[in-house]
């Protein structure tokens, strides 16, 4: 399994917060978040964010990832949007390792 957090941030606040969960443990990690970070724009009702290197990378190191205006084309009212993998699977963990 692997769950996703997503938070909206406004005036250094968490306006709205949701966990997702995704049970696809036959797609790649990539794939997974992808469907996850569908789940929660379609939640929050935001436009899609557009990935930056910045997004790939953080997401790779850190488990989380944040985006703000600039990854966005239309207009995003918010100061971020947030996505934090809290929990990941076992086997997925040991082949990353």
């Amino acid at each position: 399994m692997l769950r996703i957090w997503g938070k909206i941030w406004m005036r250094g606040r968490i306006r709205e917060s949701l966990t997702v969960k995704d049970e696809h443990t036959d797609w790649t990690l990539r794939e997974r978040i992808e469907e996850l970070e569908e789940q929660l724009v379609r939640e929050f009702d935001l436009p899609h964010p557009i990935w930056l290197p910045k997004n790939e990378s953080e997401m790779q190191t850190y488990g989380a990832t944040q985006f703000t205006q600039d990854n966005f084309v239309e207009h995003f009212p918010y100061q971020s949007f947030e996505m934090e993998i809290i929990e990941r699977d076992e086997d997925e963990e040991k082949a990353n390792a």
